[in-house]
């Protein structure tokens, strides 16, 4: 894994300046991102941005690698039960990020492979949902049996987001989704 700061601007102003430090997990390139960065800095890109709020930012960032570098280790020292990640999966995550997230995020976590719901319509929990397998997902963390695999596998689904706003904000919920799982 590798620190990295990440700077997003648009030129037509339809989305602000954004700087953020966060963690990569170099695997294939694939751009599994670990959620904590609640370390920011955002403002209307004109004379009056100051580089110094960004240099703030990359500070801070910097200093707080530690604590989450002890949050990773915690994850991958974390096991998960089949019927905890069920429930969590299930109850949790289909209610914060849809059941469409959840069938996906119990596929990768358990079998290193992307699906999609065969009918987005049929009855059930998202655990039970026919599938259809898609691809391999670089990097998958397995087997999926501790938080921090399921944390690549939300990674995963937070980068697949079309817009780069949306992108962001999947990842900073990423350690607050896997907070009921770490009890």
């Amino acid at each position: 894994m590798g620190l990295r700061l990440e700077c997003f601007n648009s030129v037509e102003g339809s989305m602000k300046f954004m700087s953020v430090i966060g963690w990569l997990r170099f695997v294939c390139s694939n751009g599994l991102i670990i959620g904590v960065a609640d370390t920011y800095y955002k403002s209307r890109h004109n004379r009056f941005m100051e580089l110094s709020d960004i240099a703030a930012v990359i500070k801070e960032g910097i200093e707080s690698t530690t604590n989450e570098k002890k949050l990773f280790q915690k994850w991958q020292k974390r096991s998960l039960p089949d019927d905890k990640f069920k429930k969590w999966t299930d109850d949790y995550l289909a209610k914060k990020w849809g059941v469409k997230a959840a069938v996906r995020t119990w596929n990768i976590t358990r079998t290193g492979t992307d699906v999609e719901m065969a009918d987005p319509f049929e009855k059930g929990k998202a655990t039970e949902k026919s599938i259809i397998w898609g691809k391999k997902v670089p990097g998958a963390v397995l087997p999926g049996d501790n938080v921090y695999a399921v944390s690549q596998s939300l990674s995963w689904l937070a980068k697949e987001r079309r817009d780069v706003q949306e992108q962001l904000e999947w990842k900073q919920q990423i350690p607050d989704l896997l907070a009921p799982l770490c009890r």
